[in-house]
C-alpha cells in the first residue's frame, strides 16, 4: 500500500521480499496475475515487471526434503523455492485449507503425511493436550499454525483466516497452550457461523462468512512474536456477536478496518486461560470434586461404572443400516461378494495397503472401503455373511432401524460386546453426548444396540455387563439363552454401593437405585446449566445430593424417565387433530406413506403446531411445549421428522425407506404417523417429570 511504502520501497519489496506459494497450477497462475496487476495499479509504471516470488510447491513439503519432485522439470521454480527457504520471514498471511482427512477410503485421497511437521505437532500441540483423540491436530489448518510458528524469525506476525473450532475445542487444548507459550500477543476475532449446530444455537451463530462454501465457524487470528517483550501469552478476544447475517458481519469488519481500531475502542476481552487451557466457556471448578461415571484409567478408584463404551462406528452406514431387513441382507451380501472378488484378484500377490488401494476397485456402488477393511484384505481374510448378525439398532433418538453388527464390516465396536446382548432386554443403557459437543448435554436410556451418533459421539453406561469366553458368540449365538460360558454381572462397582449406603446411612440402597439416580440427575436443568461447559469438554462426573429424600426422588423420577424413553413405541398417541384430505383411499400403505415431513409455513413463518405428514395427511394442534424436550441438539419430534424420511444415497444408489420398517417389521403402515404422536406424548411427559426433579443441593 502507498500509505505504508513509498514507490521505491514497494518496488524493492515486490522484487525481493514477497513470497507466495500455491500447489494447484491454475490457482498459482491466478494468484501471480493478481499480485502483478495490484502492483502495477499502485506503481502506475509503463514498464511491465513480472512477479518472481510465486512458487509452485507444497508449502509443508519445503522442509521435508531438499529437492521437490518437479525440480528437473521446472528448474526456475526450484531456484525460487531455494531462495525462499534461505530468506528470513517476518510476516505470514494465509487462509489455509481445513481438512482432517478424506471423506471415504474409496476416494484414495488421504491427507499427505509430513514426518517432520507432524512430529513437531506431536511434541508440542499433542504433548500439551489432555485429549484422548488427537486426530484433529493434523487438520491442514492446524498444521499451518505449526509450520508458520516454526518458519517465523525471532520477531514476526502470523495473520490467518481459519476454521474457528480450535478456539474452544477440547482436542485443541494443547494448541492453545502452545500458542500462549510461543507468542507474546494473540488477537482473535471470532466471526462465528458454525452451521454444525442446530436450533437456537445455530441461529445465534449467524451467517456463514464464506456463504455456502463452509459450514464451519471462522476466525481471524494474529499471532505476534516480539523478542523485546518480556510478556508471553497475552490473549485478546473479540466476538462478532449473536444473530448476525453474513453481510452484517462483513460490514462490522470493514468498519473496524484494523486491529488498532478494535483496541482503541476497547472491544477486545483479555483472556486468562484456566488449568485446562480453556479460553472460552470455562468449566465450573466444583466439577472436579464429583465422581467419574467411568474412566479408562484402570487404577481410578473415584468412578461408578466399571465399563463404558461408545456406540458402533460402521464407517459404511449406507451399507450396514437399513429400515428393511430384506434390503439390508441384499446390500451386505452384495458388498461381501464384491469384497471377496477383489480378494481373489490380489490373493496371490504380496502387497502393502497402499498398493492394494491402487489394485482393487473403488466402485462406490459395490463397496465402501475403510482402513479396517483394507487391513483385512491385506491379511487375505475372506468375508462370510451371517444373517444372525442383523439386529435392531437405536440409530438416533427415538429412531430404530436394522444394523449388520459384524466386526468385519464395522470399523469399531469398542466395548459393546461387554455392555450389550441382543437376547437380553433387561439391561438398560444410559447413552450420553460425548466430548466436543456444541449443543447442550443430554442423555437417553435405551436397550437396543447404540450407534456412535445415537447421541453425539455417544458414551454408553449399562446397568450390567457380560463376561463371556467368546464375546461375539455371546452376542449372536444362543449361548446366552443356555447360560453357557456366560456371566451377567453388575457394572456399578461394589465400592460405590458401599460408599452411597454409608453416605446416606441407608443399607437398603441398591445398585439399581444408583443407576436410576444418575439418569434422573442427568436430566436436571440445574446440573446441566451449572456444569454445561464441563459436560461438553470433560469426562462425565456426577455429584450426590445432600439429602436422602432428594436422592430417592431422583431415583423415582429417573426410573420413570427410563421406562418412558425405552418404551417410547408403546406410549399413548397424543390426540392431536389429524386431517385426512382424501378419506376415500382404502390402500393404507398409500395413505400413510411418508416421504418427508415438514412444518407448515405461512408467509415464510414456520408454524410448529402443524406438521405436514404427506400430501394426504396433516397433524394439527401440536402443543409448542413439545419442542421444549430437546435431546442431542434438537427436539425429539424433529428427530422423528428428520429420520422418518426416504433417503437415496447418490454414491451407492441405496434407498433407505422408513415405510419398509412400518410395513415389514411393525406390520403397520401408519407407524411413522403414530410414532410422531407417541413421541409428542413422550416429550410432554418428560417435560413434566423433569420439572418434578428436586432442587440440586449438592
Amino acid at each position: 500500500s502507498s500509505e505504508i511504502f513509498n514507490p521505491t520501497q514497494l518496488k524493492y519489496k515486490y522484487e525481493n521480499e514477497i513470497h507466495a506459494n500455491e500447489i494447484i497450477l491454475l490457482a498459482y497462475y491466478i494468484a501471480t496475475i493478481n499480485i502483478e496487476s495490484t502492483y502495477h495499479s499502485i506503481i502506475k509504471s509503463n514498464q511491465y515487471q513480472p512477479f518472481n516470488g510465486s512458487v509452485l510447491t507444497d508449502t509443508f513439503q519445503l522442509y521435508e526434503q531438499e529437492r521437490d519432485l518437479i525440480a528437473d522439470l521446472l528448474p526456475d521454480n526450484s531456484k525460487k523455492r531455494t531462495r525462499q527457504k534461505k530468506s528470513p520471514i517476518k510476516i505470514i498471511i494465509s487462509n489455509p485449507p481445513y481438512s482432517i482427512g478424506q471423506k471415504s477410503e474409496n476416494d484414495n485421497a488421504q491427507n499427505i503425511k509430513y514426518l517432520n511437521l507432524d512430529e513437531k505437532i506431536r511434541s508440542t500441540y499433542g504433548k500439551n493436550s489432555q485429549a484422548v483423540r488427537q486426530s484433529a491436530l493434523y487438520d491442514s489448518y492446524i498444521r499451518s499454525f505449526r509450520w508458520a510458528s516454526d518458519r517465523l524469525s525471532d520477531d514476526g506476525i502470523i495473520a490467518y483466516i481459519t476454521n474457528a473450532s480450535w478456539i474452544d475445542n477440547k482436542a485443541t487444548d494443547g494448541l492453545r497452550k502452545s500458542l500462549a507459550e510461543e507468542f507474546n500477543k494473540i488477537y482473535v476475532l471470532n466471526l462465528r457461523g458454525n452451521q454444525r449446530t442446530s436450533g437456537e444455537l445455530s441461529r445465534k451463530e449467524g451467517g456463514k462468512i464464506f456463504g455456502s462454501g463452509s459450514r464451519t465457524p471462522i476466525a481471524i487470528t494474529f499471532l505476534i512474536k516480539n523478542s523485546k517483550s518480556k510478556k508471553k501469552g497475552e490473549i485478546f478476544y473479540y466476538d462478532i456477536g449473536d444473530y448476525l447475517d453474513r453481510k452484517q458481519k462483513l460490514n462490522k469488519i470493514k468498519q473496524f478496518s484494523s486491529i488498532k481500531t478494535i483496541v482503541e475502542n476497547k472491544k477486545f476481552e483479555n483472556i486468562i486461560p484456566n488449568k485446562n487451557n480453556d479460553w472460552l466457556n470455562k468449566g465450573n471448578d466444583e466439577y472436579d470434586n464429583f465422581k467419574f461415571l467411568s474412566s479408562k484409567n484402570k487404577n481410578e478408584k473415584n468412578k461408578i461404572f466399571e465399563i463404558t463404551s461408545s456406540g458402533v462406528v460402521t464407517s459404511r452406514d449406507k451399507w450396514c443400516y437399513n429400515y428393511s431387513k430384506t434390503k439390508l441382507k441384499q446390500n451386505i451380501e452384495l458388498t461381501i461378494n464384491f469384497y471377496n472378488q477383489q480378494l481373489n484378484r490380489i490373493k496371490n500377490k504380496n502387497l502393502n495397503i497402499e498398493q492394494i488401494k491402487n489394485e482393487v476397485s473403488n466402485d462406490k456402488k459395490k463397496i465402501s472401503w475403510s482402513r479396517g477393511l483394507f487391513q483385512k484384505i491385506q491379511k487375505k481374510k475372506r468375508l462370510i455373511f451371517d444373517e444372525s448378525k442383523i439386529m435392531i439398532s437405536q440409530y438416533r433418538p427415538f429412531i430404530k432401524t436394522y444394523v449388520y453388527f459384524d466386526k468385519d464390516l464395522n470399523e469399531v465396536q469398542y466395548q459393546l460386546g461387554k455392555i450389550f446382548n441382543k437376547h437380553d432386554k433387561l439391561n438398560p443403557i444410559i447413552t450420553c453426548t460425548g466430548g466436543g459437543n456444541n449443543n447442550d448435554f443430554s442423555a437417553l436410556m435405551i436397550n437396543d444396540l447404540p450407534d456412535f451418533q445415537v447421541m453425539f459421539n455417544s458414551q454408553c453406561y449399562s446397568l450390567n455387563t457380560y463376561n463371556d469366553n467368546n464375546l461375539e458368540d455371546g452376542l449372536f449365538s444362543n449361548q446366552f439363552e443356555k447360560h453357557s460360558n456366560f456371566e451377567k454381572v453388575d457394572n456399578i462397582n461394589e465400592r460405590e454401593l458401599i460408599f452411597v449406603k454409608k453416605f446416606y446411612s441407608d443399607k437398603t440402597i441398591s445398585k439399581h437405585d444408583i443407576f436410576y439416580y444418575i439418569y434422573g440427575l442427568l436430566h436436571s436443568k440445574e446440573f446441566i446449566n451449572d456444569f454445561s461447559n464441563n459436560l461438553k469438554k470433560e469426562s462425565i462426573r456426577i455429584p450426590y445430593v445432600k439429602i436422602l429424600d432428594d436422592f430417592k426422588n431422583f431415583v423415582k423420577i429417573g426410573k420413570k424417565l427410563s421406562e418412558l424413553h425405552i418404551n417410547f413405541e408403546n406410549q399413548k398417541k397424543y390426540p392431536c387433530k389429524i386431517v385426512n384430505f382424501d378419506k376415500d383411499i382404502k390402500d393404507k400403505k398409500s395413505l400413510f406413506r411418508v416421504n418427508k415431513m415438514h412444518f407448515k409455513k405461512v408467509k415464510k413463518v414456520t408454524d410448529r403446531t402443524v406438521i405436514i405428514y404427506n400430501n394426504l395427511i396433516t397433524l394439527e394442534n401440536i402443543p409448542l411445549d413439545t419442542y421444549d424436550y430437546e435431546i442431542n441438539g434438537k427436539s425429539a419430534v424433529e428427530w422423528v421428522m428428520d429420520k422418518q424420511m426416504i433417503m437415496r444415497d447418490d454414491d451407492t444408489g441405496i434407498i433407505n425407506d422408513p415405510n419398509d420398517y412400518a410395513n415389514e417389521t411393525m406390520k403397520n403402515p401408519a407407524y411413522p404417523l403414530e410414532l410422531i404422536q407417541k413421541v409428542i406424548t413422550v416429550s410432554l411427559e418428560t417435560n413434566e417429570l423433569v420439572k418434578r426433579l428436586p432442587k440440586l443441593k449438592i
